[in-house]
């Protein structure tokens, strides 16, 4: 029964669905290589080692607008990519020098 004194009856509205970029909210920002969580697919943006570390990437196969895809990322520096077919093994130094986008 209701009684003039008794608080109103509440109801819960549905929730709305997840926006695009609450599911990813690092999607389209540029990022250290060692801020990117593991599974995430990525496209390299820019390298700045030395000549002499970046010549060593570039010859390995790492390059700037190579998609790569995290296969692990431990958020204290060692991150290891698949690029292709093959994978790479980077260190704290090569990882916070390396800026990607997620795509």
């Amino acid at each position: 029964m209701n009684r003039p004194s008794d608080p109103p009856e509440l109801r819960m509205l549905p929730a709305p669905p997840p926006s695009p970029a609450s599911r990813n909210p690092q999607r389209g920002k540029k990022l250290a290589l060692s801020k990117v969580k593991n599974g995430q697919e990525v496209k390299i943006t820019s390298i700045q080692l030395g000549p002499a570390k970046r010549d060593q990437l570039y010859d390995q196969g790492i390059r700037v607008t190579r998609h790569a895809r995290v296969l692990h990322n431990d958020h204290k520096g060692r991150v290891i990519l698949r690029i292709g077919s093959e994978l790479f093994i980077l260190g704290r130094l090569e990882t916070a020098r390396m800026f990607v986008v997620v795509t």
